[in-house]
């Protein structure tokens, strides 16, 4: 009921920016976090860059950005999971973050 107030808010009378982060475990065998937003959302050329290093789309001096390379280095690289990220210009954007619940674990989210 709330989340239908919070909509015909949105839509008839004011822009509320939100946040929703979620948490899952999938086949036991994942942890799984999901942090989405309504804001502007990512455009294709810039979300194929984001996780890449020292990539910004700020100017120069003006900030390193959010720290999504490292981020990404964190997931994929030390705990073997993967990073995510999925946006709809306009609509807003949501990164995944899978992580094996056990880090003797070699099976993959894509093979269950």
């Amino acid at each position: 009921m709330e989340e239908e107030k919070i909509k015909a808010i949105q839509t008839e009378f004011v822009y509320l920016p939100c946040i929703n982060i979620c948490t899952e475990l999938l086949n036991n065998y994942w942890a799984v976090i999901r942090i989405a937003d309504n804001g502007a959302g990512i455009n294709d050329d810039v979300r194929a860059k984001i996780f890449d290093p020292f990539f910004t789309t700020k100017e120069v001096g003006r900030g390193t950005g959010l720290g999504l390379s490292i981020s990404y280095q964190i997931v994929v690289n030390k705990h073997r999971g993967k990073l995510e990220c999925y946006s709809t210009p306009g609509e807003g954007s949501e990164f995944v973050i899978q992580i094996p619940v056990r880090q003797n674990n070699t099976r993959s989210v894509d093979s269950e």
